[in-house]
């Protein structure tokens, strides 16, 4: 069953074969970035101006960058908060990604778009 690794940076580490890198930089980037606002008191998301928040911790606003990468994901059209050309369909992602292992650089602890990359990738029945 595929799943979800973190990346490392620790010397020797090296990714698993057949593995695919999906965090930013990547085709697969999610775009939306999880912040702590300077005060230490509320995290936040935010892409290409639209900010949303704040949310009480870390967590929350994590599975709201992933809520909103799958609304860019699986809505049609253009999206002015993405920031690659073309947007990625869910069609790419059952065709490009099943089966495989998907890494990105969040604590496996923490929502992640890669999980929903994972579920799209893995559906038995795609929607498209």
């Amino acid at each position: 069953m595929p799943a979800r690794l973190q990346r490392q940076r620790r010397k020797g580490w090296t990714a698993p074969d057949g593995a695919i890198y999906v965090g930013r930089g990547s085709r697969w980037g999610n775009h939306w970035v999880a912040w702590r606002d300077t005060d230490g008191e509320c995290w936040w998301v935010s892409c290409g101006g639209c900010h949303h928040g704040p949310f009480a911790d870390r967590e929350e606003a994590h599975q709201q960058a992933a809520d909103l990468y799958r609304t860019d994901l699986t809505t049609p059209g253009p999206h002015h908060t993405r920031l690659i050309d073309p947007v990625p369909t869910p069609a790419d992602a059952w065709k490009h990604l099943r089966g495989r292992d998907l890494m990105c650089w969040c604590r496996p602890d923490l929502p992640c778009h890669a999980d929903i990359l994972l579920t799209i990738a893995n559906d038995q029945h795609p929607a498209f």
